[in-house]
């Protein structure tokens, strides 16, 4: 019993925890009433490969790494959307270090699709 007890807790635990982390984190202040949403890099490119952009003409799962390798997609136009959807500010266009990290993951994604990784 206590084993069951103690697996469920750490299951609910689990499941509070992991969303956050997949959906980036979100910072409310109180004074203003205002949200910043920042999403990883990494978070935004795992979102657009599970095909959560897909309606706004991200391809998703191999089709990304693809349009990523044939000039189709790129960094910004990820950015692009998040900020689109409300998930990221209008600054994250300016900040070159966010672009590079996104264009890294998406590089890695593409790497791994032409290793044969994703198959």
């Amino acid at each position: 019993m206590k084993r069951f007890l103690t697996g469920t807790v750490f299951t609910i635990f689990l499941a509070t925890t992991s969303t956050a982390a997949l959906a980036g984190e979100v910072a409310v202040n109180s004074a203003n009433r205002s949200v910043n949403r920042d999403i990883k890099p990494f978070n935004l490119v795992h979102r657009a490969y599970s095909g959560h952009f897909s309606e706004q003409g991200v391809p998703g799962f191999n089709g990304l790494a693809t349009a990523y390798q044939s000039g189709q997609i790129e960094a910004e136009d990820l950015v692009q959307t998040a900020v689109d959807q409300g998930r990221l500010s209008s600054d994250t266009l300016d900040d070159a270090g966010y672009i590079n990290a996104v264009d890294f993951q998406l590089q890695n994604l593409r790497d791994r699709d032409s290793n044969g990784l994703n198959d």
